[in-house]
């Protein structure tokens, strides 16, 4: 059995959010970690399988997968497999308002060519440090 990591996510604390383009070789996989924050993971190239908990999901080109608090996970690449990684501190959600526990995510979705657009300007945003947020 693969040896569980907490993530702390103090890499989110400053800014509450945070976006990364990431790469996981064929063959590879992330370590099984958990944590506090939201995650959400957009495939852009690529195929591989993320497993969340009891559950996996496909990971190939213009999928959206959203990780929970608290949400036991993994991502394994059958291919060079690229993807966009956007971090929620949920102190983001209390700041705006947002109360989590009123709020189902869907764990797997096939993302519009709107939704596309906005992580990839989101992650456009975010290199050139023009991304601000309500503190």
């Amino acid at each position: 059995m693969a040896k569980i990591v907490f993530e702390r996510g103090d890499f989110i604390t400053e800014s509450r959010v945070v976006v990364r383009q990431g790469k996981t070789p064929a063959g590879l996989s992330s370590s099984v970690n958990w944590h506090e924050h939201m995650e959400f993971l957009y495939c852009s190239e690529g195929k591989g399988t993320v497993f969340m908990d009891d559950r996996q999901y496909p990971m190939v080109p213009n999928t959206l997968i959203s990780v929970g608090s608290q949400v036991i996970h993994s991502v394994f690449a059958e291919e060079d497999t690229y993807f966009y990684t956007i971090f929620i501190n949920n102190d983001f959600f209390k700041i705006n308002g947002i109360d989590t526990k009123d709020i189902a995510f869907c764990e797997y979705a096939v993302a519009t060519e709107e939704l596309k657009e906005i992580i990839l300007r989101l992650a456009d945003a975010w290199e050139e440090k023009e991304f601000r947020l309500a503190r």
